[in-house]
């Protein structure tokens, strides 16, 4: 199941509004996201790791700017990513290819 993180909703909004100058409708729609959901995060301070690498290449950041925790950023990236193994159980592993 997707791990959740905790974001400073009140930052998100500053800067998609004062830095970005994005709508909500217009910050939702480049992130791939609803308005309602864009306004949950802004809200209620979380969402998915996917979403908030989407958020902040939207709006220019770090995703880390936009976490209550930063620190924590390393952690969840890492624990999210999956390590495949090349040929099977007894290969070395490796990460996932990107495309």
């Amino acid at each position: 199941m997707p791990q959740g993180v905790s974001v400073d909703g009140g930052k998100i909004r500053h800067i998609r509004e004062m830095r970005a100058c994005l709508s909500m409708a217009d910050a939702a729609r480049m992130v791939g996201i609803s308005v309602p959901g864009l306004w949950k995060i802004e809200t209620n301070g979380r969402t998915l790791i996917g979403t908030l690498r989407r958020l902040a290449d939207v709006l220019g950041v770090h995703p880390s700017e936009l976490m209550t925790e930063p620190s924590d950023y390393a952690l969840t990236t890492a624990t999210s990513r999956r390590l495949v193994s090349p040929t099977g159980p007894t290969a070395p592993m490796r990460e996932p290819a990107t495309r």
